[in-house]
C-alpha cells in the first residue's frame, strides 16, 4: 500500500490547481506536470548521495504531501470540495450538453461508452500481465533494476548503452512505483496512465482549434484506437509517455499564441508549463526533439513577429526550464561520450545525406501506410518504389546506409486470414 502514497501529491496539487482554474481538463495537464516535476527532482537528488531507496522515496513523498496538505489547507482555508465533486467546472457541463437538446445524437454517449470500455480493458491487461516484451527486457526495466541496485540513476557498465545514455524519465517513475510496491506490478501503468492524458491534452488541442464537444470526442476517440497505442499502453515502453508531453506541449503552444496580448500570454504557469511540458517530453524519448521542433520554430517566429521584449523574455524562460530538466542527463551523457545525445541511437542514423536518400527514406516509411488487404496491390506497390528507387533516384531500395541493421526493404505482407 506504500504506492498510494506517490498518487496523494497528484491529487493535492488537482485539488490546489482546480480551485484557482476551474477547469478539470487543464487542471490535471497541470498537476500532473508539476508531479512529475516534483518526483525527477527528487530522483536526481536522492541519486546523488546513492539513496534511491525505500525508506528515502517513502519519506521524500510523505514531505510532499504534508507540505501541499498544508498549502491545500491554506488556499481552501474550509475544505469546500467533496468527493466525487472536483470535476464539477467542466465534466457537468459536458454530461449536461450530452442530455441537452444541442446534442441530440447519442453517439456523444456511445463515444464516452466505447472510450471508457477500451481503457478499462488495456488498463486490466496493464495490471494483470508482467512488462514482457523485448524493450522491456532488454532496457526498460533492465535499467530500473540496476538503479534499484546501485541506488544511483549514475551510468552504469553495460553492453546494452541504450540502457544508459537514452532519456530516462519513464524509467524514473517506474523505478519509484517499483521501489514504493516491492514488485512492478504498476510498471505497465505508466503508459496507461500518459494514454489516458494523451486522450485529455488532444481534446483540449481539438477544442483549441474550434472542435466542439462533438469533435473533440472524436479526436480523444482517434488517439485511443491508434493501433500502436493500443499495443503500448500496456507495456513498459515510452511512446505513449512522450506522446502525451507533446501534446500538452502543442496545446500550451496554442494557447500562448491564441492572443498574445491578453491575459493568456501574461499568466506565469502557462509559460512554466509550456517549458515544463517540452524539457519532459525531452527527457522521456528522443524523438520529441523532432516533433516539438517545427512547434518551437511557429512559437519563436511567432514571439519574433511580436517585437516585445516582455515575449523574448518567456521565450527564453521556456529554455531555459527545458534546459534544467534536462541537465543532469545531458551531464551524464556528455561525461562518458563527450555529448549529451549519448551514442545509442547511432544505429538508426542514416550514413548517406543526399537528396535522393532523403526521398528514399520518405518513399519507403509513407508506402507503410499505403499498405491495402488486397496482396496483389501491396505487391503492385513494391515494385513500383522499387522501379522508382532503381530509374529516378539511382539508389538501392535496401542500401546499407539508408537502412536499419542491414535488413532488405519490403512492403510487408497481408496476413491470409485477414
Amino acid at each position: 500500500m506504500s504506492v498510494i502514497i506517490i498518487a496523494l501529491p497528484l491529487i493535492l496539487l488537482f485539488l490546489l490547481v482546480n480551485h484557482k482554474n476551474n477547469n478539470w481538463r487543464v487542471s490535471l495537464l497541470s498537476a500532473i506536470i508539476s508531479w512529475t516535476l516534483i518526483l525527477v527532482l527528487i530522483t536526481e537528488i536522492l541519486s546523488l548521495f546513492k539513496l534511491l531507496s525505500f525508506p528515502y522515496i517513502f519519506t521524500s513523498w510523505i514531505v510532499v504531501s504534508i507540505l501541499l496538505t498544508a498549502i491545500v489547507y491554506k488556499s481552501f482555508n474550509r475544505f469546500k470540495y467533496k468527493f466525487g465533486l472536483i470535476f464539477h467546472s467542466g465534466l457537468k457541463v459536458n454530461l449536461r450538453n450530452i442530455k441537452n437538446s444541442t446534442y441530440k445524437n447519442k453517439t456523444l454517449f456511445l463515444g464516452f461508452v466505447y472510450i471508457s470500455i477500451i481503457s478499462t480493458c488495456i488498463g486490466a491487461i496493464a495490471i494483470v500481465s508482467p512488462p514482457n516484451n523485448w524493450d522491456s527486457m532488454t532496457y526498460h526495466m533492465s535499467r530500473v533494476i540496476h538503479w534499484m541496485q546501485n541506488r544511483s540513476v549514475a551510468h552504469y557498465p553495460t553492453y546494452i548503452v541504450r540502457q544508459v545514455d537514452t532519456p530516462p524519465l519513464a524509467g524514473f517513475i517506474i523505478t519509484h512505483l517499483q521501489i514504493l510496491s516491492g514488485s512492478d506490478r504498476f510498471a505497465n501503468l505508466v503508459q496507461w496512465f500518459s494514454m489516458l492524458g494523451s486522450l485529455v491534452a488532444v481534446s483540449l488541442v481539438a477544442k483549441k482549434l474550434g472542435a466542439n464537444l462533438y469533435g473533440q470526442l472524436i479526436s480523444a476517440f482517434v488517439c485511443l484506437t491508434i493501433p500502436m497505442g493500443l499495443l503500448q499502453a500496456s507495456s513498459t515502453q515510452n511512446d505513449y509517455v512522450v506522446s502525451f508531453w507533446l501534446a500538452c506541449f502543442i496545446y500550451y503552444t496554442i494557447t500562448f499564441l491564441s492572443n498574445l496580448s491578453n491575459k493568456i500570454s501574461k499568466n506565469p504557469s502557462k509559460v512554466f508549463n509550456l517549458g515544463a511540458s517540452l524539457g519532459l517530453a525531452i527527457l522521456t524519448k528522443a524523438t520529441a526533439y523532432i516533433y516539438a521542433f517545427p512547434f518551437f520554430v511557429w512559437l519563436s517566429i511567432s514571439i519574433f513577429r511580436e517585437k516585445n521584449l516582455r515575449l523574448l523574455k518567456k521565450l527564453i524562460i521556456v529554455g531555459l526550464i527545458t534546459i534544467s530538466i534536462n541537465i543532469f542527463h545531458w551531464y551524464r551523457n556528455f561525461i562518458i561520450w563527450g555529448t549529451p545525445l549519448g551514442v545509442s541511437g547511432n544505429i538508426t542514423k542514416n550514413e548517406l545525406f543526399t537528396l535522393s536518400a532523403i526521398l528514399s527514406n520518405c518513399i519507403r516509411n509513407i508506402s507503410l501506410h499505403l499498405i491495402t488487404v488486397n496482396q496483389h496491390l501491396n505487391k503492385l506497390l513494391e515494385t513500383l518504389i522499387i522501379l522508382v528507387h532503381d530509374n529516378l533516384l539511382d539508389i538501392n531500395i535496401s542500401d546499407s546506409r539508408t537502412t536499419f541493421a542491414n535488413m532488405n526493404f519490403i512492403v510487408p505482407p497481408v496476413p491470409n486470414n485477414i
